[in-house]
């Protein structure tokens, strides 16, 4: 397993993204669970990736890109979120690269996760992430 840094617009990465965030369990599982047209998207991640303190790391398992993890900094906080494909649930392959990715105690890391979404919530606390708060149906947890 590798995590790579995107730095720049890649077609092929940004395909990447578009298909694994509108699959159904990822949008249901977001905070944003509509469905993403690939202008808007195209537009997103252009901007995203632009931003000084945004990161976005693909997740590759066996030379196959499996999943991301993206960082954007708000204040104080840098507020992460994650995806995974399906097919490669229950490897740990996201606990270990959330592990790795939040592994600078100088920087504080916070993820909101949907109260029914039991496999991020394992995730983050697998990881090293507490539970700091609730709001609505949404947990927020956070790793310092």
């Amino acid at each position: 397993m590798d995590l790579k840094l995107i730095n720049n617009y890649e077609q092929k990465t940004s395909k990447f993204l578009f298909f694994l965030r509108n699959k159904n369990y990822v949008r249901i599982n977001s905070l944003n669970n509509n469905y993403i047209k690939i202008s808007s998207h195209e537009k997103w991640f252009k901007k995203f990736i632009n931003k000084k303190n945004n990161k976005i790391f693909i997740i590759n398992y066996n030379k196959l890109s499996t999943g991301y993890i993206r960082i954007e900094k708000k204040r104080v906080y840098h507020w992460i979120s994650w995806a995974l494909l399906s097919e490669f649930n229950n490897k740990k392959i996201m606990t270990k690269s959330l592990k790795k990715i939040t592994r600078n105690k100088k920087i504080k890391f916070k993820a909101i996760i949907k109260y029914n979404n039991f496999a991020s919530k394992n995730v983050a606390l697998n990881a090293g992430f507490n539970l700091r708060d609730k709001e609505k149906n949404n947990l927020i947890f956070q790793k310092n």
